[in-house]
């Protein structure tokens, strides 16, 4: 994609969120403009029946690590993508590059994509939900554990 044409997908990105109108979970507006993902690592999955949790260790060094966990109720996905998860878990060298939500027959959306430069791929992971939330936790960097 063209630098010009990438210069425009943020903007196209929120007027397409708020033409999702008030249902849009605030989870989502936060992420599109407040709390960053770009770039963070996957530190925790845990997948129950219609209930998956991630746990992202995000930031960078100007201004501060965070781990992010996200918690979706009525979530699905597939195994495939699953597998995904299973496969960056701990990582380092495989970074969440970009989120969106969308709308989706059975509620939202919430799709990832992770590089991963020592298989050089591109890999995606859509969730369908009903309801997400957010919690943010302090981080003493991006590798090390929080106490």
């Amino acid at each position: 994609m063209p630098d010009a044409e990438a210069e425009k997908v943020p903007a196209a990105y929120l007027a397409h969120l708020a033409a999702l109108g008030p249902a849009l979970p605030d989870v989502a507006r936060r992420l599109a403009t407040e709390v960053s993902l770009h770039d963070a690592l996957l530190r925790g999955v845990e997948r129950k029946k219609g209930r998956l949790e991630l746990l992202f260790r995000a930031g960078n060094q100007q201004t501060g690590y965070f781990d992010a966990m996200l918690e979706y109720e009525g979530a699905e996905i597939a195994d495939a993508e699953a597998l995904v998860l299973q496969n960056a878990l701990g990582r380092q060298d495989v970074e969440l590059l970009s989120d969106e939500f969308d709308s989706h027959e059975s509620g939202w959306s919430h799709t990832l994509l992770f590089w991963g430069p020592s298989r050089g791929t591109y890999q995606e992971v859509a969730v369908t939900f009903s309801a997400v939330s957010l919690r943010l936790f302090p981080a003493p960097g991006r590798f090390e554990e929080r106490s």
